[in-house]
């Protein structure tokens, strides 16, 4: 791979992980601006506490496969070889996440009675069907990001979060509650999820289906994405710990107030990292011929033309 061809698989793929990002936080801008108008504080409270335990426990379902996933997939561009390790992986951590989803279950009374929030114990069906589509989203993102399809997951993201808003905003006007807002969120992105799984079975479709030589096994894969879960923990705690935190010590309705005020920064700072989705896949390819260590360097000068000028807007305005 050349240089020119690598510079534009990187801005390739970074170009639709930022459209993915923007349809991601100007979604989640616009509906929160609606949520806090429709819901009362302590209401509109519940949903970012549930969405911080929703990315605690995505990460022990999960246990880092999604990412090892992406990294096992973008080693080869052969779609045989992608569908070979999709199988593996799935056969091999299926059983797991769906143990690991029971147990979700069973333990969320007992964390509803830790955190001292009654209220979240009305939501538990809805906090599980959310859990299941959030660690589906996630599989999806790092699929298409292993396979080079990331305009499905970018897709993906504008339709739901359209789809959130046209089916949230009538819900609310009817009935404006939590359970609701949760409920119209889950109905909203099931036809999405479905669409997309679709385009991505046709996007991996065209090569015959034959067992290779030298593979990956499911041990191998799961094994690498351990170390990714802990990862994973450290930007949970980084991210979202403070929420859990202020659940637990103070009114269910400092949360409301926290959140609405820290999710520009969060914004902000998310938007920085799509150079990443660009350049990772060639990360897993770095054992091949062709590819030199050059793109290290592209990829932190593009991180930094867009950092820099957004630490110093941040610094202006936080005086």
């Amino acid at each position: 791979m050349d240089s020119s061809n690598k510079h534009h698989s990187v801005l390739n793929t970074s170009f639709w992980a930022f459209i993915q990002m923007v349809f991601l936080q100007v979604g989640a801008l616009v509906i929160t601006m609606y949520l806090t108008r429709m819901l009362s504080i302590a209401e509109y409270s519940l949903i970012p506490l549930l969405n911080s335990l929703v990315v605690l426990l995505v990460v022990f379902v999960g246990v880092g496969l999604p990412s090892s996933l992406a990294r096992f997939l973008a080693a080869k561009d052969s779609k045989t070889y992608q569908k070979h390790v999709l199988k593996i992986a799935i056969a091999g951590g299926l059983p797991w996440m769906i143990f690991a989803v029971i147990c979700v279950f069973m333990i969320f009374p007992l964390i509803v009675e830790f955190l001292g929030k009654p209220d979240l114990l009305q939501l538990q069906w809805v906090f599980m069907f959310i859990l299941i589509l959030e660690l589906f989203r996630i599989f999806l993102e790092k699929i298409c990001h292993g396979t080079g399809n990331f305009r499905i997951s970018a897709t993906f993201s504008g339709w739901a979060s359209l789809s959130i808003l046209i089916v949230t905003i009538p819900a609310l006007s009817i009935n404006s509650t939590v359970l609701m807002a949760l409920s119209a969120k889950i109905i909203a992105l099931l036809i999405p999820s479905i669409r997309a799984a679709l385009s991505l079975k046709k996007a991996l479709s065209g090569e015959a289906f034959l067992p290779l030589m030298g593979q990956p096994t499911s041990a191998e894969i799961i094994r690498y994405g351990l170390p990714l879960a802990i990862i994973s923990l450290s930007g949970f705690g980084f991210i979202h710990m403070d929420i859990i935190f202020l659940a637990y010590y103070m009114d269910i309705s400092a949360v409301g107030l926290y959140s609405v005020g820290v999710l520009l920064l969060i914004k902000l700072v998310a938007l920085s990292t799509v150079i990443g989705f660009g350049v990772s896949p060639l990360y897993a390819k770095r054992n091949q011929g062709g590819i030199k260590n050059d793109y290290y360097a592209f990829a932190l000068k593009a991180v930094l033309i867009f950092a820099i000028p957004v630490a110093i807007f941040l610094g202006i305005e936080g005086g």
